[in-house]
Order: structure tokens, then sequence, then C-alpha cells
């Protein structure tokens, strides 16, 4: 929001004050696999021992598909 002028109207400071502005930095590779990793196993659990163990396989091919 502008000052006011060409077209734009003062804004009440108190209708600003409802806004809030959050800057939130994108997580670190490390943090990203961990997080898709712990999800993963989590679904996996029903399943054999032998779909659980590529669990770390199928993370690392997904974010390298993602970068």
């Amino acid at each position: 929001m502008g000052k006011p002028g060409g077209g734009r109207n003062d804004v009440d400071p108190r209708f600003i004050s409802l806004f809030s502005v959050f800057n939130m930095t994108f997580p670190a590779e490390e943090s990203l696999y961990q997080i898709y990793n712990s999800i993963l196993a989590g679904h996996v659990q029903p399943f054999e021992k032998d779909i659980q163990d590529l669990v770390p396989a199928i993370t690392k091919m997904t974010m390298e598909f993602y970068r």
C-alpha cells in the first residue's frame, strides 16, 4: 500500500492492524529429507520389512526428481 495520491486512498490504521506479515525461510534439504522420510516411514508401517527398507531410497529419489 502506497501513500495516498494517484488514485490511492488513505487506509485506516485500525484496518491495517488486522493484518500480519510472516516470513519463513524454506527448510534446508536435510530437514526436508527428514520430514518426508518420517512421513513415508509412517505410511509403510503395515507393509513388509522389504518395503520399509526402501523408504530412504524412495525419499532420496523423490527429492532429486523435485530438484
